[in-house]
């Protein structure tokens, strides 16, 4: 009987991790750059991680850095408050910070 072997190729980390994720994700395909697609399977290797767990977390940092642009345009309009001001409401100076 031929021996399997137990280390993880990206293939096998790829098909470990949809197994895993059958049920919490959905299946797709997208055309990467030969060169990029290169470059994650390989850091996903490095890493010890599968390529979907590095796309999901590369997306999902795009999506909260996206959150957080649109909190900055909505408060754009408000007013600014000098850094002194703060202080003051606070009860402190700038000696109280350095020391």
């Amino acid at each position: 009987m031929k021996k399997v072997s137990s280390v993880l190729t990206p293939w096998r980390q790829d098909a470990k991790m949809l197994i895993t994720m059958s049920k919490l994700s959905e299946k797709t395909t997208i055309y990467l750059n030969p060169h990029v697609k290169k470059f994650v399977q390989h850091k996903a290797v490095a890493e010890g991680r599968s390529v979907s767990e590095l796309v999901n977390d590369y997306f999902a940092d795009m999506l909260e850095d996206l959150e957080d642009v649109k909190e900055l345009q909505k408060r754009r309009k408000e007013p600014t408050v000098p850094f002194e001001e703060v202080l003051k409401d606070l009860g402190l100076t700038y000696d109280d910070l350095r020391g």
